[in-house]
């Protein structure tokens, strides 16, 4: 019976990690200056304290691995346009000044 479990998880997890191989990908929405803004972003949420933050992670990699093979082309644009958004945003922001963006 161990073995039927472990056997299922493992086959379990190859399916699940194939259902995030996205043929389409397009990875030109992420530029260095997009990933920086992401990784801003992220450690504003996960900041460092006695241990790293989200910047120390390179949240903004993993969100491009993630964008780039799970999300159809609609969602992938859906997130390219907030990004644009979000960049634009802080352009206009005393956050430029802190952040440099």
């Amino acid at each position: 019976m161990i073995a039927v479990l472990t056997g299922g998880v493992v086959i379990g997890g190859d399916v699940f990690l194939a259902g995030c191989t996205n043929k389409e990908a397009d990875a030109s929405t992420f530029s260095a200056d997009n990933i920086a803004l992401l990784d801003e972003v992220g450690e504003t949420i996960i900041p460092a304290t006695i241990s790293p933050g989200a910047k120390a992670a390179k949240i903004g990699d993993f969100m491009k691995v993630i964008v780039t093979d799970c999300y159809n082309t609609d969602q992938q644009k859906a997130f390219g346009d907030g990004l644009a958004g979000l960049n634009e945003a802080c352009k206009k922001s005393k956050w430029q000044i802190i952040y440099g963006l």
